[in-house]
This record gives structure tokens, sequence and C-alpha cells, in this order.
């Protein structure tokens, strides 16, 4: 089972042996909620095109993820990310299995 979050980007840390990031997403009722997403490591996100510079604080992201087994944890594993295309920068994306 996956779900899907989308919004901006608040920190993103790429390090071994999982990176991480963080992102603030709008709910439905206007609140704002801070989600983890667990990704892989630096040689991994490498390999498919990710590096430290590949995303900015205040990029709006989406994330397809496996979530938390605790369904009060705002927190996924990371399977697919994309940026839209904005006037700045082009869209991106990264798909994968984490290891």
């Amino acid at each position: 089972k996956l779900v899907r979050i989308e919004g901006k980007v608040v920190e993103f840390n790429i390090r071994n042996p999982h990176s991480f990031i963080s992102i603030e997403v709008k709910q439905k009722d206007g609140s704002v909620v801070r989600w983890g997403g667990e990704w892989g490591g630096v040689t991994q996100l490498s390999q498919g095109g990710v590096s430290r510079f590949t995303l900015e604080v205040g990029d709006y992201l989406i994330i397809d993820g496996a979530p938390s087994r605790d369904s009060e944890e705002k927190k996924v594993l990371v399977r697919r990310a994309s940026r839209p295309a904005t006037n700045k920068k082009p869209a991106w994306e990264w798909s994968g299995n984490v290891q």
C-alpha cells in the first residue's frame, strides 16, 4: 500500500545509511503537518541522479511511499518523488526501492 503526500520541502538530509526529507503538507482543514520520508543512502540516490543540490527548501514535492506501520506517525518510506516544473526549475523525478 502506498500513500501520496504533497507539500513544500523544509529539510533534506542526504547521508548514509539512509537519507531523510521533511515536507510540510497542507491538510483538508487548512492546517499544516510535517511529514518525514526515509530515503536511500548517498550511493543509491547519487546513482539515481540525486545529490544534496537536487532539492532545496521551499521546493514543492510529491512523494509516493509506504506508510509507517503506526498510522499516527507521519512517515513514509520513499518509493517515488517528483517535483513539477516551475519558472525557475525543470520537472524532476526519482523512483526506486530503498535498500
